[in-house]
């Protein structure tokens, strides 16, 4: 004979209220998710949006020197004055303009090295890829082995020592430094393209290997690029305002945000705002692109898709 049992009504009522918790947690989650991003791309786009402007918007010339008006407060402080609403440095340069010229020079350092670390990476990827046992595969693998066993900071002081600190030297610096990045990560793509069967139809077709690269590889390889871009553009400016920091990158009177923090550490008890200012610029800079990048990472991931 078979015995009914009733479910214990408390168990049950138990479980719906943890489920209804953990749904209200998840969408909080995706909620401050969705703000973090918008409070992201906003600061992201005004920060861009004025670089860009900087000649427009500011009354000061970023190299002018006012020796009269050195290390003056912010204008809100007692002695400051709102022509110089974030002070002076210690040759009488207004920081506020320096500051929006040296994110300008930030950004386009950042993309001026992903993009030649990205067109060496990813071209050498590409054909090593494609040719995998060839020599030029070979070739870039060794390179690329090398040059991960050396760390970035001891390449980057050897460039140096060798062609001198300059803005174009870098550039050629960073670039240089992250292209293997791209090649590890575009070769493991492109193995597994070249053995699809898209790929044979084209040989079978009589295309040549530059149009399939061109046609089928490339453009079925570049999601993980995009990915790539997005987390290095943030990681070369810090890079690059670490190496100005050092006296290794953008050289004095030039307006760069790594360079005027060096500037202004000696007199940081002083004018604290020489440093606080630039290095807080620098900071949300870098946090927002992370949070973008980390972002585009798991839209463009299909694994990362499915753990979610």
């Amino acid at each position: 004979m078979k015995v009914r049992t009733r479910p214990d009504s408390g168990t049950a009522e138990a479980a719906t209220a943890s489920t209804r918790r953990l749904t209200r947690a998840a969408a909080a989650a995706r909620r401050r998710t969705r703000a973090t991003l918008i409070m992201s791309a906003g600061f992201l786009a005004v920060i861009v949006l004025v670089s860009v402007l900087a000649p427009w918007i500011t009354w000061h010339d970023p190299l002018d020197a006012e020796l009269v008006n050195r290390l003056q407060p912010p204008g809100w402080l007692d002695g400051g004055s709102w022509s110089y609403p974030l002070g002076t440095d210690s040759t009488g340069r207004d920081l506020f303009t320096r500051m929006l010229f040296g994110v300008r020079l930030s950004l386009l350092i950042g993309l001026a090295a992903v993009a030649c670390g990205g067109i060496i990476g990813v071209t050498a990827g590409i054909l090593a890829g494609y040719y995998d046992e060839k020599i030029a595969a070979v070739g870039f693998g060794r390179v690329a082995d090398i040059q991960q066993a050396i760390p970035f900071v001891v390449l980057a002081l050897a460039v140096v020592a060798s062609i001198g600190p300059s803005f174009r030297n870098l550039i050629l610096i960073l670039g240089v430094g992250s292209w293997l990045f791209y090649y590890r990560i575009v070769r493991g793509e492109v193995l597994k393209i070249r053995e699809e069967s898209y790929i044979d139809a084209a040989k079978a077709m009589g295309k040549s290997d530059a149009g399939i690269l061109i046609s089928h590889v490339l453009p079925n390889s570049f999601a993980p690029v995009i990915v790539i871009v997005t987390l290095f553009v943030p990681r070369l400016i810090m890079f690059a305002a670490a190496l100005s920091f050092l006296g290794l990158g953008v050289q004095p009177p030039r307006a760069e945000l790594g360079l005027m923090i060096s500037e202004g550490r000696g007199l940081i008890q002083q004018a604290w705002w020489l440093t606080v200012f630039p290095g807080a610029l620098l900071a949300g800079i870098v946090l927002a692109m992370n949070t973008l990048g980390d972002w585009l990472r798991e839209r463009l991931d299909p694994t990362l898709r499915v753990r979610q």
